[in-house]
C-alpha cells in the first residue's frame, strides 16, 4: 500500500519538529559559573563606597560620590 500525500506530509512535519527540538536542545550547554578568582566589574569600591572603575571619586564639597568631569566641568 502506498502512503497518501497527507501521511507523508504528517511524517515529514513530525520529523522536522523532532529535528528542530534536537537542534535546540543540543545548543543548551552547561553554563559554568564565573571563575571566583576574578573580581566582578564594578566591585572596586573605596572607603566611601565610590566605584573607581566607573570614574567616581569622593567629592568633599557635595559629600557624595561624583564624576569630576560631570560636577566640575572645565571652564574655558
Amino acid at each position: 500500500m502506498t502512503p497518501s500525500p497527507r501521511d507523508i506530509a504528517y511524517k515529514a512535519c513530525w520529523l522536522l519538529c523532532v529535528a528542530g527540538f534536537m537542534t535546540l536542545y543540543s545548543g543548551c550547554k552547561d553554563l559554568s559559573p564565573l571563575p571566583t578568582n576574578r573580581p566582578l566589574i564594578g566591585s572596586d569600591r573605596d572607603m566611601h563606597g565610590c566605584i573607581g572603575s566607573a570614574g567616581y571619586t569622593w567629592d568633599e564639597t557635595q559629600n557624595t560620590c561624583a564624576r569630576i568631569w560631570e560636577t566640575h566641568p572645565k571652564k574655558d
